[in-house]
């Protein structure tokens, strides 16, 4: 899997993946504007899509009597020393008539996500460096 974040200039980036394009600012008092998304509500999103995509593809999968579809909203807080995201609460609304057993199960599988399982297994990041020297 391959993401290219490239500066677009006055605090905007472009993210591209495959055909997908979106935008993200920095904040306003760092030179951002207010029509993307910050960086840290993309990774939010990554982990509400993820769950939600997994919980669905379970459901439909299974044949889960009475599902209809999955919202998730992400909330989080900061903490700081590092500064960094210290709590992530998930709200999972289940749309449908679906039994109660039915959405407890849909609950856990919806929590082994591949950004849910990462997150409690943390990968290794290297990073490199190079310099774009300009010809002028």
């Amino acid at each position: 899997m391959n993401v290219t974040v490239s500066d677009r200039g006055e605090g905007r980036f472009e993210i591209r993946s495959r055909e997908a394009v979106v935008h993200v600012d920095l904040l306003p008092e760092n030179g951002g504007a207010e029509d993307g998304f910050r960086s840290v509500e993309l990774f939010l999103a990554g982990l509400g899509a993820c769950t939600a995509g997994t919980l669905r593809a379970y459901a439909v999968n299974h044949g889960v009597a009475g599902f209809e579809g999955v919202d998730v909203t992400v909330r989080s807080e900061e903490a700081a020393a590092p500064e960094r995201v210290g709590r992530i609460e998930l709200e999972v609304t289940i749309r449908g008539d679906v039994a109660a057993e039915d959405a407890e199960r849909l609950l856990a599988v919806g929590g082994r996500c591949k950004v849910h399982n990462t997150l409690h297994r943390p990968p290794t990041i290297d990073a490199t460096i190079a310099v774009e020297r300009s010809l002028a």
